[in-house]
Parts: structure tokens; sequence; C-alpha cells
């Protein structure tokens, strides 16, 4: 030990370490499994079994390796703090100070739970950082953290590290992102914003910003923190990863793991899992009932009568129909009043809804998180100091089609207030959910009422409003027969947002927002923790592009049907001649074929939910998942994507084609529709005409499936639909190629088939259930 440490800097790291988490527990004192050793002069160590740290000195560097050496992280160069000035939100250019280096060691403290670094500039210099270093009772998890020594001056709001970056190494994760599932050379801010609604140029605005990635060396890391930060992987120096953080701290959480799957298990162990598996309606497809066309003919209660009316004639599987106009608005503007029912446009709504209900539908509305300046309710919030407020204390206000302000969601009074107020006025009619938009509009100089500044809580917020649904529901409805669904979201909001949608993407087919970017979305939300996803199916914002027509919807179909929630979207409301289900008979038969297989997939489905639920893994699958070492080249990464571990799907995602080159993973494929067999790894050209998705069922794998006519999957009452519990009596066992496999159940049935015997054993049901087994 070289001298003692700074007294302030070791108990504010004790305190920090205590206090920075994504669950509410705090972290233990000392981890068991933890050895850590600090020799005169030497290299410092920390390690468990499944990682090993370490610090050199008197030059710093910090390397994080596995038990055998391969290394995971490496420092580049020497930590890094400044001041930036005259900001008031993270894109303005402000003021930058020269960057200060803390690269040289100038004492080690270890015990028995941490090791604890203090840096400074050089040789004999004050300590300028502490980096305290530290074990967790999850053994494949590593605390780091950094923090300036408070002496060192004030206001301090910058703290960065870099990381060896080679041409090898890649990244996935990262929250929602649209322009590619793997981030190497990019950079990626993380900083919840609405999408484009205009021609995005570079990097995408994203509303789930996650500051967590995957590396491709298995390892994991997250910045454990709200504020904005910075991740360049690679782009403005193919050498370094540098990450910054806006924060005069920076808590950094790595998870180490043999295989992908491992990695995002640790990390969602640390983060949060879905507590429970929404209840099985949720997962049959969901459809939109609002108005038609501007106009009061035909109201939107009508349009709700008359497309349910169809879903039941036609026998088409539905659970949930969307009325997102229930408040009104001017025209296409939606939600600049109060939000009060809209009686021109639903004059019974609630007996409307007990009629869904009666058909074995359920019925969601919307709701986002603001206040219209100058409505009743805006002013009863801002008498009450409910709303956020500038830092002159008045009520801060944002434009967001007129002028608005944001509920506090820090203030339990203002919550309540909301959820016995506002929520109230849909879920008295009996509602079942709602679309919780938004989210992303909170000002970096805000203040809350718990004393945080916009900088720290506009990342918290989306999850903050996801928690004040959840609290609402739970309260009202604690048999769960209820979901809402999220647009916003940060780490750890899925443990109250049971679905996430991939925004509001444009009616078109282009990179920058369309179609083709809900599969990177939905890839890297998986991967940053977020399991169940939805799109809109058909798209929503038609402002610089035309409205969707049938090739575009009948291929949105296709990606939509294979994502664990099915939920079609009329569009924005200027769109008046988008693309609908029920425009001609082929497009109604066109959503029965892909309603009715993801339906029939539910036992699988519901499957993967239950493994979210257990380990954190997500329902849609990056193919690296499963195929570290094969995921194909880069171009087939953000085109193509796996459900599980065993159903390929390459979706068509350019117009006008009628066939695609699909990259096979290792081992056979096999056409759902077609039967024919693809043997990978190959990259094969593969006929997808219109009708046709381009999804493969992978050979030796079990595939389960509902093998009734099915209506709804809301446990049924009336004799005349078919639901959940009819569905539920009996199964059709798939088996593709050749082999065994073996696959356990939601409900902790175990199916094990043996492909050369012709047979299948069943174990551990938990109701009389009749199989039927195919081999294929």
């Amino acid at each position: 030990m070289k001298r003692a440490g700074s007294p302030f800097l070791v108990v504010a790291l004790a305190t920090f370490l205590t206090s920075v988490g994504c669950r509410d527990s705090s972290t233990p004192g000392s981890s068991p499994g933890l050895v850590v050793s600090c020799p005169e002069g030497g290299t410092a160590i920390i390690e468990t079994s499944r990682w090993r740290a370490e610090v050199t000195q008197p030059d710093f560097a910090l390397r994080v390796v596995r038990p055998r050496g391969e290394t995971l992280i490496e420092t580049s160069g020497p930590l890094r703090f400044t001041t930036v000035t005259g900001q008031e939100s993270p894109f303005d250019e402000g003021v930058v100070a020269p960057w200060t280096e803390a690269g040289t060691v100038a004492g080690i403290n270890c015990d028995a739970a941490s090791l604890d670094v203090q840096l400074t500039a050089e040789a004999g210099g004050d300590p300028l950082m502490m980096l305290s270093l530290g074990g967790d009772t999850d053994l494949r998890a590593l605390r780091i953290a950094a923090q300036v020594d408070p002496g060192v001056g004030e206001g301090v709001n910058r703290v960065a590290i870099d990381l060896v970056h080679t041409g090898d190494d890649r990244y996935y994760g990262m929250g929602q992102r649209y322009e590619e599932a793997e981030h190497s050379g990019n950079e990626l801010v993380v900083w919840t914003e609405e999408g484009c609604n205009f021609e995005c140029v570079d990097e995408l605005p994203t509303g789930v910003p996650i500051p967590f990635y995957l590396s491709s060396r298995r390892y994991g890391l997250l910045i454990d923190d709200t504020r904005f930060s910075r991740f360049d992987f690679g782009k403005t120096d193919p050498a370094k990863t540098a990450i910054e953080l806006s924060h005069d701290r920076l808590a950094l959480r790595v998870f180490v793991g043999d295989d992908p799957l491992e990695v995002i298990e640790a990390y969602t162990h640390f983060a949060g899992r879905i507590p429970e598996l929404p209840l099985p309606w949720v997962f049959a497809p969901w459809i939109s009932a609002n108005t038609k066309h501007k106009g009061d003919s035909p109201n939107a209660e009508s349009r709700t009568r008359e497309i349910a009316a169809l879903m039941r004639a036609e026998r088409i599987p539905t659970s949930g129909i969307w009325n997102e106009d229930w408040a009104g608005g001017d025209g296409e503007l939606l939600y600049t009043e109060d939000f009060y029912l809209d009686e021109i446009h639903y004059p019974d709504w609630a007996g409307m809804i007990d009629d869904m209900h009666a058909l074995g539908f359920r019925v969601f509305a919307y709701f986002q998180p603001y206040l219209t300046v100058g409505t009743e309710d805006y002013r009863y919030a801002a008498e009450r100091d409910y709303l956020l407020r500038d830092p002159d204390g008045a009520p801060a206000t944002f434009f967001l089609v007129g002028n608005r302000s944001n509920l506090d969601l820090t203030k339990p009074d203002a919550v309540r207030w909301w959820q016995d107020t506002i929520f109230d006025r849909a879920a008295r009619f009996g509602v079942d959910g709602w679309m919780n938009d938004f989210g992303e509009y909170v000002g970096a100089t805000t203040v809350s009422a718990d004393g945080r500044l916009g900088w720290e809580v506009h990342n918290d917020y989306p999850r903050l409003w996801a928690r004040t649904a959840r609290e609402f529901w739970e309260e009202r409805r604690p048999d769960g027969d209820w979901v809402f669904f999220s647009r916003s979201g940060y780490t750890g909001s899925w443990q109250y947002s049971p679905v996430v949608w991939t925004g509001d993407q444009t009616t078109d087919w282009s990179e920058g927002d369309g179609l083709p970017t809900v599969i990177p979305a939905v890839q890297s939300l998986g991967i940053s923790g977020v399991p169940v996803v939805a799109t809109d199916i058909g798209g929503l914002l038609c402002l610089t592009n035309p409205p969707s027509d049938r090739e575009l919807f009948y291929r949105w179909t296709q990606v939509g049907a294979m994502l664990p929630v099915m939920r079609e979207h009329n569009g924005q409301f200027a769109c008046e001649s988008n693309w609908l289900i029920d425009n001609d008979a082929d497009s109604i038969e066109h959503w029965k074929t892909y309603a009715t297989l993801h339906t029939a997939l539910f036992p699988y489905l519901y499957t993967l939910v239950a493994q979210a639920r257990d380990l954190g893994w997500p329902v849609v699958r990056h193919p690296v998942l499963h195929f570290p070492e094969a995921p194909g080249s880069k171009e087939r990464q953000d085109d193509q994507f796996m459900v599980g571990d065993r159903i390929l799907v390459a979706p068509v995602i350019v117009q006008g084609a009628r066939s695609r080159v699909v990259y096979f993973p290792p081992g056979d494929w096999v056409h759902w529709q077609t039967g024919e067999t693809y043997t990978g790894p190959a990259e094969i050209e593969v006929a997808a005409p219109l009708r046709v998705a381009p999804y493969f069922y992978r050979g030796g794998r079990i595939i389960p499936r509902f093998d009734m006519v099915i209506d709804t999957l809301v446990e049924e009452f009336d004799p005349d639909l078919a639901g959940f519990t009819d569905a539920n009596s009996s199964m059709t066992i798939d088996f593709f190629g050749e082999g065994q496999d073996e696959l356990s159940l939601w409900d902790g049935t175990t199916i094990t088939c043996d492909a050369s015997a012709r047979t299948c054993e069943v174990s551990s049901a938990p109701l009389d259930r009749t199989y039927t087994f195919v081999f294929h």
C-alpha cells in the first residue's frame, strides 16, 4: 500500500456503491467466493470463479479477464473528467473545459469486499478520483465505480472511460435501436426522445435507450445511472470504445457469461425481469377500431362493433380492440384538451365495452402523461404543484402540438390524483388497459419534487410513467386481467410495463423510419432486457410519405405475426386511406392466415414469455444469441430474427421483392408452408410471394401449437365462443427432422420426443390435455 486514501473518497465511494442500482435492495457489502489481493507495488486483483479484475500501478490500467486469461475489458488510457457549461439540453454545444486525466495510481486499499484505487494525474500529485471494484451475490457480476474528488473543483459533470476496441469486437443492445442491431463503428447517445416524425438522417432517436451492451467477447456492460450518456464504439477512434456520462461519478456493472444468453441472464438478474406472465389473452391479436375517416360518420363506436362482428363472423382469433380516440380531439390532433370521453364518437362507450366483453374481447384506451396549458386539469394540477417546475418555480412547459406540462411523477400526491382522476375517466367505463404513450419530453433543467433535475429524471421518467399505470391496475384489478403498452422506457422499466412497442414508424419501406427498422429495434430491445414487444402493423405516420398500401400492410403483418404481441394500427388520423384489415376479401384472408398462425403458436410463445420471467431471455432473439460464432454477415443481422431458439423469421422488407436471400444458421431449417428443408450455414435465395412469409422451423426441435379454431384467448363464458379453456384442451406437437428434443412448457408440462422411434412422452402435465404428435 503506497499511502493512505482520501477519507472523503473512501466514504463517498462506499456510500455510492450501496446507493446505485436498478433494484430496490442495496448492494451487499461482500460477496461469497470473492478474493481480493493488493501486493505492495504489484498488480492488485479482485476475482471470483467467473472473472478476474487486475489493476496495474503506478501507470493505471484495468483489465477484466476470464480465469483462463481471456481478456474481456481493457482500459485504453486514463480515466477522464471535465466540466461543461451553457447547456440546457445534452445536445446544446456548451462550453467544454479541458479534460483532466487521472492515469497514475497514488494508492490502493484492499479489504474482503472491494478494491479501492486512488488516481492522480502524475506521481506525487493530489488524488483526483477514486476507483472502486467489487463483487455481488451473483458471481458473474463485477461492480466498477469511479468518483471525482469534490475538492478538485465545483461543477464537474462529465466522466469518461475508454476501452480497447479491436476490429473483431461487436456490440449489441443499447435499448431500442433502429439503425442497426450491431453497433461497432457507431456512436449512440442514451436520452429518451420521440421518434423521427420526419425523415431521419444519421442517428435515429429512440424512446427506449438503455445504456447496456452485449459484447461479442461474451460480457455485458451497463451504466447504472439515469443521466445522459454516450457510447462511441470505435467511430471517432477505431482503437477505442469511449463511454461518457454526464455526472461526476460513474457506476458500471459488468456481467460475464459462457454464452450470450447467460450474459443476459446475469444482467437481468440485476436490472430486473418481468414479474409475472400476462394473462393468455394478451397474446392473441389486437385490432384498432378508431374512426376510419374524419367526421362523425361512421363514428368510432359503430366502427368498433363493425370490426368486432367481422372478426367473430370470419373466426379470426382476436382478443383486443383498441379505441385510441376515446377522448377525441380536434380533427387528427388528439388529446389537446382534457381526458374526457368523446360522446360524439362514443355515445354509449360503456354499453359497447360490455358488448365487447360478451364477445370475448378486451378493450383498450389511450393516455399520455401531459396536460395542455390552460385546461381545467392543468390549472388544478398547477395550483397544487403537481407539475414539473422550471428553475424559477413555475410549471415547466414544452411544445407538443400546443404548450404542455409534465405531471411530476416523483410526487406521490400528484401520482395518486392522476390515478384516481385521469386514469379513472377511462377505467370507470370498463376498459382493460391502454396505450401508455409518450414520456420523452422532460427538460434537462426542470426540477422535480424529489429534488432531482431533469438531467437525472429525463431517462427515468418513462419508468415512473409505467410504474404509475402498473400501480393503478394492480390496485384496481389484482387478478391481472389488464394490460398496457408503452413507447418509452429505460433500464428496468419492463418490470412495470407488460408490453413495449417499436414506436411510431412511417408507413413506408424506408431504412430511416419505415418497416425495415422494426427488426433491429426488436432485436436490440430483447438483448437490452425487454422481452415482450409489438409493432404498429401497417405503420403510423404519413407526414412525409403516402399512406400504407396493400403490399406494405401484408409484409408488415408478416413481421408482426411473429412478435409476441400481434397488434394492428389504423395509422395516424391524417392517413385516411391507410390499408386496413377489411379493405377487401383478400386482405381479410391474409390477416386471418397470420392471426391464426400467431394464435396457434401460443403454447410456444407463452413458454418463451415464461423463460423471460425466469431467466430474462427475450422472446425475439438476434441470431447471435444462439449462434455466436456464426451469426451471418452484418447485412443479414438486421433483416431477420429468431423466435426463441427454433423459429427463424426472414421477412420481406424491400418493396416489390418476391424473393429474398436468407442466412440459414448451422443445421436444418424447414419452410413452414412448403416443407422444403434448407441446410446452413448458407445464404440461399428463397421465394416469397406476397402472401407467403419466409418462416422456418429448426430441424430436430419440438414446436407446440394449439390445433383448433380459436376465437379469443380470453377465458370464455359463452359456449358459442372458442376461448382459452377450449384451446388449451388439445395441442399438436410438431417435430421437424431427426434427433431428440425436450421442451418444458409454461405450465410445467415436459414433452420429450425421439424422431428415430417416432415417439413422444408427456410428463408433469398439470391438466388433462389431448396431444397429437406429428413428425415431419
